[in-house]
């Protein structure tokens, strides 16, 4: 098997410099396959069936005759504009284009760091946020306080009748008309409100999933998310140092998010992709038992958790030890 688009981007260097190389990593199906005669092959590292090289398109001709070769590729750039091939990849530019469909009709809700709300990527077309709510769960401000005046001061009337609404009892919330304030200028910005790069992950996140593409300039770097028309909810929370910990501000983002999505009168995707590790993880936990009720199992119209479940797989968290009948091994 060979990468085409390695062969391609070799064939055109080639038109111009028949010595030009690319990297690539040669499959082999064993230590006993030689490549010492490909010709002008310079070999990385190797190990019994793996080789990283730089090779020319002379390289590639020859290797491909080899019997003992069994995948070419092009090394995988690192920090390449993903968006811009994952969005075609996984059909979203097909329900852009023919069936116009960006996301309008639907919510996206992240628990998570998070969003940089004055970004324009999180606008419409007219400049209007597409920030339903940002529930700042880590801010120590009233809602819940008694004091009236404390209160008066935190939020805006449409986020005090927002908490009342959906009952929240800590943390600062702020209602789409409170962010339209911060980017017109109209309001300021409180100073408990996190700063920017605080919040990189949850902008990030946000970003692959509803950014807008802004400006023919950033074109190249940014062609927008998979649904850059969709309403945002956020819910900002932070490890290790949450306000409320992990466990209930995840029960309570959820809690909220329904709510929110049912006054909307909206389907919604939950995505939890800043994460810790703590619990069976066998769906005992408070916070799975609550993914559960959300999406009532699966069956819950409307409602689905997107949950990032891969990123420390090597990373040793979990431990196992085999225990035969009648004997005991320590932990």
């Amino acid at each position: 098997v060979i990468d085409g688009t390695l062969y391609a981007k070799l064939r055109e260097l080639a038109e111009h410099d028949a010595d030009a190389v690319v990297p690539m990593v040669i499959e082999v199906s064993g230590p006993s396959v030689s490549l010492a005669e490909v010709p002008g092959l310079r070999i990385g590292t190797r190990d019994p069936y793996l080789v990283t090289a730089m090779g020319t398109k002379a390289s590639l001709d020859a290797l491909a005759q080899s019997p003992g070769v069994l995948t070419i590729r092009g090394s995988t750039q690192s920090g390449s504009f993903e968006c811009a091939v994952s969005i075609p990849h996984i059909g979203a530019t097909k329900i852009h284009e023919e069936l116009d469909e960006r996301g309008e009709m639907a919510l996206i809700a992240l628990i998570d760091n998070g969003l940089d709300v004055l970004h324009e990527s999180f606008r419409d077309e007219n400049g209007k946020t597409r920030v339903v709510a940002f529930w700042d769960q880590k801010d120590s401000r009233a809602p819940a306080s008694n004091n009236a005046a404390r209160q008066a001061r935190s939020m805006s009337a449409a986020g005090r009748a927002m908490v009342d609404a959906f009952g929240l009892t800590y943390g600062a919330l702020y209602a789409a008309a409170d962010l339209q304030g911060f980017i017109d200028g109209t309001l300021p910005v409180p100073e408990t409100f996190p700063k920017t790069q605080l919040m990189a992950h949850g902008t990030t996140v946000a970003s692959i999933a509803a950014g807008r593409r802004t400006g023919e300039a950033r074109d190249i770097h940014f062609p927008g998310g998979i649904a850059p028309a969709a309403l945002l909810i956020v819910v900002r929370y932070d490890l290790p140092e949450s306000s409320v910990g992990y466990s209930m501000g995840h029960i309570d983002a959820l809690a909220f998010i329904d709510k929110l999505a049912t006054k909307e009168g909206k389907p919604v995707v939950v995505n939890i992709s800043n994460g810790m590790n703590a619990g069976a993880h066998d769906g005992t936990s408070p916070v799975e038992q609550k993914c559960q009720v959300f999406t009532a199992n699966g069956q819950a119209k409307g409602r689905v958790i997107v949950k990032s479940a891969g990123n420390e797989r090597g990373k040793g968290r979990h431990a196992k030890r085999k225990v035969g009948n009648g004997s005991i091994a320590e932990l």
